[in-house]
């Protein structure tokens, strides 16, 4: 059985179009899905569910109109690839794009005591200026 994913930690409503039996439901702790009929399933903040191997899900995130004028965190779910390479060099953080390819990675730098970069494209074999290095580097995001 597989974990839909990491609890969320937005206030936003989940709401999962999944193959399931007509019964499946969420709970605050986990609910088995297995697969017969099409069931839609809302979970809130914090719920989760699980998988049985070889269930179909379309995964869809419903932001709150009340929260939309907070600023959210970086999504981690989205890791920039292992050929994007940070390092911080004389104070500011640079990114190199050592991946092959013509197209360029949008990427974004998750900082511990301080806010993220704005996201910035880097052209493959190059490397781009993100800004200065005002926390520690907690990881290297697409967007």
């Amino acid at each position: 059985m597989h974990k839909c994913w990491p609890p969320l930690a937005v206030p936003a409503i989940l709401a999962i179009l999944i193959c399931t039996s007509s019964n499946a439901h969420a709970t605050e702790t986990s609910a088995m899905l297995s697969t017969n009929a099409a069931t839609e399933v809302e979970l809130k903040p914090g719920e989760s569910v699980l998988f049985q191997k070889g269930d179909i899900a379309s995964i869809e995130l419903i932001q709150d109109k009340q929260e939309s004028h907070k600023q959210l965190r970086t999504t981690r779910s989205a890791t920039a690839p292992n050929c994007i390479v940070v390092q911080v060099e004389k104070m500011f953080i640079q990114v190199y794009n050592n991946c092959g390819g013509t197209e360029p990675q949008r990427i974004k730098v998750a900082l511990a005591f301080a806010p993220d970069t704005e996201c910035k494209s880097v052209q493959p074999g190059t490397r781009t200026n993100v800004g200065p290095a005002l926390g520690r580097i907690d990881g290297v995001y697409l967007c």
